[in-house]
């Protein structure tokens, strides 16, 4: 197969363009951080004469190492990428046997350019190998590849006097000379460059220095890491020397937001940059620019210390045209099957998917049976991008059999879908989502026709991180379907969410779906469920607490039992209102008798004005607490009300100096053990780790948690943990 094409093709990229490039054309506004909201982290940015390259990372998916390229520094768009696949013999990357190498693959790509040669450096976990590629065209290739073991980790390639060096680790960092053919390390070069890269930063280390980049600037030697203090945040180190070979001197040269990882690059008018990625939830991390001035020798990132809002750089073009793309799939003699924003979720077969054997669809062909959809092959990918997207699909059915699932996914670890399954002849439309360690259904509607629209959309406003589902029978009225997705950023993925095209047989291999169009565009409000999933009944989120089982908490540390009192009815027809004052007066005030001091039972009314409401004892299925799915599921008020929410935790020693971990939708108040931990306040969305309160001590034996979470016009939830000092979750826990 033409596998992937090295210009755009016609095929509707969010523009509407028949083809899109990067315009000179003069914007009348500036560009704006982030540079590009889409999971593009692990930049290594050059240019050369008027133009700037960029490699990045995308871990397993295929082809591998992305690069992009742009004329003004603000607009990029994918060129090629130098590897068509990372090994083809190798079990993880074919999703064979039951193996898989998420989270692996390659990372944190070096691109230089010397004389007239362009080299691509990267290694990989999966294969235990570094990789040099070299061209001296960089945007059409052919590249040249190099590998040998080991995998040098973060490295940096850098030549002077003739020769090549890398420097890579974490923490210590080395040099080695390279063999004048690439083709590994010379013999007796390898020495400690560095003893403790992580110095500048403090004593106390959560994240050693890693993610070398290194620079010549005006005669002197700038290497750049990044590194996590504990208790701080993703940190820029800068090391200076006036040799190659040291001696180093480093300092601390930005903390801003965790926006951390890159280097320098300058402009042909002499202003210089620094490029960076923030971790930003579940749509991944996100590459930012920082303005650099320099003072004695050193580089200042940041105006006053931060990466601006603004930059003085031509505008961005809307929604990412070079880097997400609708398609139509259909192909002209002699294009590429696929244009370069797609990417495969591990190696392809390229026997079971094709672009010509329908003309103008997509089809997608079982070749096996798998039980898991991330052990599926031949997932299609493309990244979401924020603050909010969505995409949309149509589908052919008539050719799935028994026990066949097509459609559409929101994928990471943490995966949603929606999607048409066959079960004993019959078609239904399904959100289906994991939960723990397994796919559910959470919604289901049968159909009789054999086309069908679908629909995922992604909210990541302030890392709200929720996704929605949605179908259509005629592809003009839609219907929400399930519930919504609490994405989650996972590090066992390593990846932002990506939307997915899949087709997935559980009994029997050798249906397909043929997909007709796949389109992407940003999302303008905020979707909301329009109607609620199956009946009233709390078993789709919660399960009754057995006492004579024990509960700790989860693989995250998240609680998970608590005691649930209905919902109190308190109107607020807006959150605007949720300001500190009035969270602290409303939350203090006392409803009922003994609601700061009573461990109440499962079944226990208590009296709050006209209302009487009962306590519930339950476990969540979720590691947030879906208090809204509680109200429902019990027929009692969803809006304008506020819950209380009671669990008791035993714990085997005296531990200090512990934080508690709170996010909620909207306001919440907690207290331990009767005194104040934290409070949230404002009109917030649920999100992990919103909120840490100060040092805390969970006493041995018993202790209480007590939180009060309002609501207003929205969906309420929340989830809570304790954190170590050190940022782990605590989990040498009962909870009763």
């Amino acid at each position: 197969m033409n596998f992937f094409q090295k210009t755009f093709l016609a095929v509707g990229c969010l523009l509407g363009l028949a083809t899109t490039t990067v315009s000179a054309q003069p914007w009348r506004r500036t560009a704006t951080n982030p540079l590009i909201y889409a999971d593009v982290p692990d930049m290594s940015i050059l240019r050369v004469g008027d133009t700037y390259y960029m490699s990045s990372t995308t871990m397993h998916c295929v082809p591998n190492v992305p690069l992009m390229k742009s004329i003004d520094l603000s607009n990029w768009q994918l060129i090629g990428y130098p590897m068509r696949e990372l090994t083809a013999t190798d079990d993880a990357m074919n999703l064979d046997n039951g193996k898989n190498t998420y989270g692996r693959g390659t990372w944190a790509s070096c691109l230089r350019h010397e004389g007239d040669t362009f080299y691509l450096t990267t290694f990989a976990q999966t294969t235990g190998k570094t990789y040099i590629f070299r061209t001296r065209d960089i945007e059409n290739g052919p590249w040249e590849k190099i590998e040998f073991a080991p995998a040098l980790h973060d490295h940096t390639l850098f030549f002077e006097d003739g020769k090549a060096y890398l420097i890579y680790g974490n923490g210590r960092l080395y040099i080695a000379e390279l063999k004048a053919d690439f083709s590994g390390v010379k013999p007796g070069t390898e020495r400690v460059l560095i003893d403790n890269a992580s110095a500048p930063a403090g004593e106390k280390i959560m994240l050693g220095a890693e993610g070398s980049q290194l620079f010549k600037i005006n005669g002197k030697y700038y290497l750049f890491n990044i590194c996590w203090p504990q208790g701080g945040i993703r940190t820029v180190i800068c090391h200076r020397a006036d040799s190659l070979n040291g001696p180093y001197e480093g300092r601390v040269v930005f903390q801003d937001r965790g926006i951390a990882q890159g280097g320098l690059v300058d402009t042909p008018d002499g202003r210089w940059y620094a490029y960076l990625f923030r971790d930003y939830g579940a749509v991944g991390r996100i590459p930012y620019l920082a303005p650099v001035t320099w003072e004695d020798g050193w580089p200042v990132i940041g105006t006053d210390g931060i990466a601006p809002e603004q930059l003085d750089l031509p505008m961005q073009a809307p929604h990412l045209p070079g880097i997400v793309c609708s398609d139509e799939f259909f192909r002209k003699p002699g294009e590429a099957d696929l244009p370069l924003q797609w990417q495969w979720n591990h190696n392809p077969d390229d026997n079971l998917w094709s672009v010509r054997a329908r003309k103008g669809y997509l089809r997608l062909t079982s070749g096996r049976t798998d039980a898991d959809l991330t052990q599926v092959k031949n997932l299609l990918t493309q990244r979401t991008f924020g603050p909010t997207c969505h995409a949309i699909t149509s589908l052919d059915l008539s050719a799935l059999r028994d026990g066949d699932f097509a459609g559409l996914s929101l994928f990471q670890k943490q995966w949603g879908a929606v999607g048409v399954k066959m079960e004993s002849g019959q078609k239904y439309v399904v959100m289906s989502r994991i939960d723990g360690d397994r796919a559910v259904d959470i919604d289901r509607v049968p159909i009789s026709q054999n086309r069908i629209f679908l629909k995922a959309s992604c909210n990541f406003k302030h890392r709200t991180d929720k996704g929605f589902f949605a179908y259509s029978l005629d592809g003009r009225e839609w219907k929400p379907l399930g519930d919504e997705l609490q994405m989650r950023y996972t590090l066992p993925h390593f990846m932002g969410y990506r939307f997915a095209l899949f087709m997935q047989s559980t009994q029997t291999a050798g249906g397909h779906a043929d997909f007709a169009f796949f389109h992407i565009a940003p999302t303008t409000g905020e979707p909301l469920p329009e109607r609620i999933v199956g009946d009233h009944g709390l078993d789709v989120y919660f399960t009754p607490t057995d006492p004579a089982e024990e509960a700790r908490p989860d693989d995250e540390g998240f609680l998970r039992r608590w005691r649930l009192l209905e919902p109190i009815i308190k109107p607020n027809p807006t959150n605007i209102v949720f300001v500190d004052s009035y969270v602290r007066r409303e939350l203090t005030h006392e409803y009922f008798p003994g609601q700061f001091t009573i461990l109440p039972r499962d079944g226990q009314t208590v009296k709050v004005g006209p209302q009487r409401l009962k306590w519930h004892a339950l476990d969540s299925k979720n590691y947030n607490v879906k208090l809204f799915r509680f109200s429902y599921g019990l027929k009692k008020p969803l809006y304008g009300v506020l819950f209380w929410a009671v669990t008791t935790i035993e714990c085997p020693e005296d531990m200090d100096n512990v934080r508690l971990s709170v996010g909620s939708n909207s306001a919440s108040m907690w207290w331990l053990n009767g005194e104040e931990a934290v409070m949230l306040s404002g009109d917030r969305r649920m999100v992990a780790d919103d909120v840490l309160s100060p040092r805390l001590r969970l006493k041995k034996g018993t202790n209480i948690l007590r939180g009060a979470i309002i609501n207003g016009p929205g969906m309420s939830d929340f989830c809570v943990r304790f954190l170590t000092e050190d940022g782990a979750p605590v989990k040498n826990l009962i909870i009763k």
